[in-house]
């Protein structure tokens, strides 16, 4: 898993809100901890991976290839906890028309 910290976010054509409600946010964050190896009960960092001072990299489960990419990773994540997603994701510019998954 590639985690970027950021200190302020400005919204345009590359960044986009979404809102998520208490539950929704909850969910959110226990698909992606379900994402995550772990050792000791914590997240395993890969030592030297990261790219600047405010990423980080974590070993994952699963496997990255042509068809599962980041960007599919992350949209499967949003579909699951409830959230807004795309259809399918398989570039970086991928669909920007957004469908609410059903009850």
């Amino acid at each position: 898993m590639h985690i970027t910290y950021h200190r302020s976010l400005q919204e345009g054509p590359l960044c986009h809100r979404i809102l998520l409600s208490p539950e929704v946010y909850a969910r959110s964050v226990g698909y992606i901890a379900s994402g995550s190896a772990r050792g000791a009960g914590s997240a395993i960092h890969i030592a030297g991976a990261d790219h600047t001072d405010n990423d980080v990299f974590y070993e994952g489960t699963g496997r990255y290839h042509l068809f599962h990419t980041c960007n599919a990773c992350t949209n499967e994540g949003l579909k699951a906890c409830g959230a807004k997603a795309c259809p399918w994701t398989p570039f970086p510019a991928g669909s920007v028309e957004l469908y609410a998954p059903l009850p």
